[in-house]
């Protein structure tokens, strides 16, 4: 592992478990400051059934070195998750 996918990592964890809004790209999604050639990716189940353009608050579970996996959030799970909304 490079130094850069160790620092990319280190920071990925920190978003686990917070609720992040994404925008949908064709079959993954990505948040507000991520390019979409060149940053991370999340990959959130049923994206698939999602419009591209969309936005949905999502909660990430895993992570490797440049892209999260994340859970679409749901308002009544969020009890013990520390929010934080992107604009």
């Amino acid at each position: 592992m490079t130094l850069q996918d160790e620092i990319s990592a280190a920071k990925l964890c920190e978003r686990i478990g917070q609720i992040l809004a994404i925008l949908i790209d064709e079959s993954d999604g990505r948040n507000h400051a991520d390019a979409p050639e060149s940053d991370n990716q999340m990959f959130t189940e049923d994206a698939a059934n999602l419009s591209p353009g969309g936005r949905v608050s999502t909660t990430p579970i895993k992570t490797d070195e440049y892209n999260l996996w994340a859970v679409l959030h749901d308002e009544q799970d969020s009890v013990n998750i520390k929010p934080n909304l992107l604009s």
